[in-house]
C-alpha cells in the first residue's frame, strides 16, 4: 500500500544518501508501473505516489536552422 511505501521511502533516506534513495525509488517505481500495465495486470494500482515521475528516452528539440 502507499503507506507501506511511504514507511519503506523513509527508512532508506534515514539510511542511505538522497541520490542512492532517489535511484531506488525511481527503479522500484518503473517495476510497479510495469507490473500494473502488464496484460493481465499484475498488481490492480501502483503503491507509488504519481509526483514528478518521469519515463522514457529524452527527445531533444528539433534545433531551428538560423539563415546567414
Amino acid at each position: 500500500t502507499t503507506h507501506q511505501y511511504k514507511a519503506w521511502k523513509n527508512s532508506l533516506e534515514a539510511t542511505y544518501s538522497a541520490n542512492y534513495v532517489r535511484d531506488i525509488l525511481t527503479v522500484f517505481g518503473m517495476l510497479m508501473d510495469d507490473a500494473v500495465d502488464h496484460r493481465p495486470p499484475l498488481l490492480p494500482a501502483s503503491p507509488v505516489p504519481k509526483v514528478n515521475r518521469r519515463r522514457g528516452r529524452f527527445v531533444p528539440k528539433p534545433r531551428e536552422k538560423k539563415n546567414v
